[in-house]
């Protein structure tokens, strides 16, 4: 299924994003990775709207995955809301 947030949980602007990201080891584009799904996007749509392969969309997903110390997108998700990422 889609998960979808609340519009309280981006409450945050693009620079917010980029350096907080940052601190964790986040690049821009697993922020964007993040971005997508937090919109509710699966990994071929996420590829489809960053113009990059769902491998390649997986593989920044594992990324994010492992830099903020969670297994799932969803944990990913919950943790990037909690920290303002997103």
């Amino acid at each position: 299924g889609k998960m979808v947030f609340s519009p309280e949980a981006f409450k945050t602007t693009p620079s917010d994003w980029e350096q907080t990201g940052s601190s964790l080891g986040l690049t821009k584009r697993e922020l964007d990775v993040l971005r997508a799904m937090a919109d509710g996007m699966n990994m071929p749509e996420t590829a489809a709207r960053l113009k990059i392969s769902a491998t390649t969309a997986k593989f920044h997903m594992e990324n994010i995955c492992g830099k903020l110390g969670v297994r799932t997108r969803s944990q990913a998700l919950i943790i990037a809301v909690k920290l303002k990422l997103i």
